[in-house]
């Protein structure tokens, strides 16, 4: 019996061109003496041209006709290819199954879940029962000292909030005036949306009719004897002068021109009642941001230390100026 290296095929016959050279040995050889012949009518340098000529008709022959351990060459190459894309070292690694009753689900009838629902509320119904009672026996009157207080305080506090009507001005008929609307003209008149037009009638000046007993009338008070005009100035240092008509601003100082913070400023309509209150920031500046009626108006200024006289001021639907505000003393 002849013995074969192993591996090698025995199982298929190969056809032979010339002696025992196969036409797989022909391709390599005549592909590599093609790559020669390439080479020698190349352009290359004298040494490089005859070195690639050797190199490709050797390597064509070694893989025609050199086996390496009864393997042609182009087998050995074929498999170091395989070997780098498609390896045969593996790393086992053990896996533990998980248990069956680890897997095991439960499945839960309708019926089931409808008497676990009930179950549940009727567990609630008995809680619910039983705070119920158990507060049926704590004390009803629970309260303390400490709990009086406290509602005494929060009462306190809120009455700050109320506000209370302002008492009664005694007043002589000479004094008096009726604030009544006077129905204009036919002619249509435009006037600004924050202004609005009123017409002061003397008491003296009206019949007694009993219309004018049920009319909306409402009762100025005497103006304040010791008022001032007020001052206005466009050289203050204000960002931009006002724009819209009837808006106050200003700045408040003292005798010697410096600026004064932190003092309250009000303002006062006809009816003696405060139409806008502020306080003049760090620079001495305060501001009133939305316009007034028409009207005269009373500006008081408040700061410790410092005396000033109540301004007077006419609004006539015009863009008032910066007011300057000086103290006294």
């Amino acid at each position: 019996m002849i013995q074969h290296p192993i591996p090698q095929n025995v199982t298929s016959y190969q056809f032979r061109l010339i002696g025992d050279m196969t036409i797989k040995q022909f391709i390599f050889l005549s592909t590599g003496i093609g790559f020669a012949i390439a080479f020698y009518y190349s352009n290359l340098f004298f040494f490089f041209k005859w070195f690639f000529v050797f190199l490709s008709s050797m390597i064509g022959f070694a893989i025609a006709f050199m086996p390496f351990e009864g393997r042609p060459l182009d087998q050995w190459f074929v498999n170091y290819l395989r070997a780098i894309y498609r390896p045969t070292f593996f790393i086992w690694k053990k896996q533990s199954p998980i248990p069956d009753y680890f897997t095991h689900t439960v499945s839960i009838s309708p019926q089931a879940m409808s008497d676990a629902a009930e179950i549940s509320k009727i567990a609630a119904i008995r809680r619910q029962q039983g705070l119920s009672s158990y507060l049926t026996t704590l004390p009803q009157d629970n309260d303390t000292d400490l709990d009086a207080r406290e509602r005494a305080a929060a009462k306190n506090f809120t009455s700050l909030f109320q506000l209370s009507p302002p008492p009664p001005v005694a007043r002589t008929p000479a004094q008096a005036t009726l604030n009544i609307p006077i129905p204009k003209a036919t002619t249509p008149q435009i006037h600004s949306p924050h202004e609005e037009s009123e017409t002061i009638v003397p008491l003296s000046q009206l019949s007694p009719s009993p219309e004018s007993s049920s009319a909306s009338t409402t009762i100025i008070t005497e103006a304040p004897t010791n008022t001032t005009a007020a001052t206005t100035s466009s050289t203050l240092p204000f960002p931009s002068s006002p724009t819209v008509p009837n808006v106050i601003v200003g700045m408040v100082i003292d005798p010697a021109g410096k600026i004064v913070p932190e003092a309250i400023v009000e303002v006062i309509d006809q009816s003696g009642l405060p139409a806008r209150a502020t306080k003049t920031n760090q620079l001495g500046q305060f501001f009133s941001t939305t316009p007034l009626k028409r009207g005269t108006y009373y500006i008081n200024i408040d700061k410790p230390g410092l005396n000033f006289d109540t301004i007077e001021l006419q609004l006539t639907g015009q863009v008032v100026e910066p007011l300057k505000i000086q103290a006294k003393t």
